[in-house]
């Protein structure tokens, strides 16, 4: 656990330290990764940030756009499950030792929901200076859902053997991910799917990913309410992603809606909030779990 802890503040280091480096621009007028800034000695990592925000297009790539809040949530997401992680890992090494196997797998669940998180704001904040390097960002955001959505049953496995086994069947699902989002860009720089390539594959792959998760969580909560309100929550979300991304090169959002501003907020913005409401319910549906079975609260 103290290799990924320490791995993720490596990889949180090394991007803020390159956000720094990339801002020095000498004081005359300068264009770089998309941005313009005129009469500055040098620019903060403040700016670059402001600049993320302002921006429409990824390093250039103009098949998808980029609203105004793109990637905020994400990188909030990232802090809190960042921040619940390591409380977790605190809590875990001041509890009985008899009770160490089962928090570890409470404290794996959240740094995979933060790998998650980071990935996704990695791709939509980092002020990427080549397509190439957006298009990496992409496949670590698309590969590291499959994380995401296997860690999530580790806390409700009755014993080790069953640890290890949903650790094995998600190592194969993140692997199947793997394959199947180089092939979907394989010869291709870009947000775009090519036109003789399908995400199909991919999607595939997560929907029996998912359905097998919630199927384990389901049978150890007893298909409780509580387990109920989480499968519902990312029914919902997945109802939300779906024009998303079938219209990439559109920004999906109703006029009727008053928080739907183009160019602001869209239904992309709407399913990572139901999502993050959804993920949420699971983590507490963790808690509550563990409470109640190991130290019987």
């Amino acid at each position: 656990m103290g290799t990924l802890l320490f791995m993720s503040s490596t990889v949180t280091s090394w991007l803020l330290n390159s956000v720094e480096a990339q801002a020095e621009v000498p004081s005359t007028k300068k264009e770089t990764i998309g941005f313009v800034y005129e009469d500055k000695e040098s620019t903060t990592a403040l700016d670059v940030l402001e600049d993320s925000l302002n921006r429409r297009t990824y390093a250039g790539d103009k098949s998808k756009p980029k609203p105004k809040y793109r990637g905020v949530m994400h990188m909030m997401g990232t802090l809190l499950f960042m921040s619940s992680t390591v409380t977790s890992w605190l809590l875990n090494s001041l509890l009985p030792t008899k009770y160490h196997p089962y928090y570890w797998t409470l404290t794996l669940l959240l740094f995979a929901k933060s790998l998650s998180y980071f990935a996704s704001a990695l791709l939509h904040l980092f002020p990427f200076k080549s397509v190439k390097g957006v298009t990496e960002a992409l496949k670590f955001d698309l590969i590291a859902i499959a994380a995401s959505i296997g860690f999530t049953a580790l806390p409700f496995a009755s014993n080790y053997q069953e640890v290890m086994r949903t650790v094995a069947i998600t190592t194969l699902f993140i692997g199947g991910q793997l394959v199947c989002v180089e092939w979907q860009f394989w010869g291709h720089m870009g947000l775009d799917t090519p036109p003789n390539r399908s995400e199909l594959p991919r999607n595939v792959l997560l929907v029996l990913q998912f359905l097998d998760t919630s199927a384990k969580i389901g049978e150890a909560m007893a298909y409780s309410t509580l387990w109920k309100a989480g499968i519902f929550t990312y029914a919902v979300a997945f109802c939300l992603a779906a024009p998303v991304t079938a219209r990439h090169k559109e920004e999906p959002f109703f006029k009727q809606l008053p928080w739907h501003k183009k160019g602001v907020f869209s239904m992309h913005e709407d399913f990572h909030n139901v999502l993050l409401i959804a993920d949420g319910i699971m983590v507490f549906s963790a808690v509550k779990f563990l409470g109640d079975k190991v130290v019987g609260w």
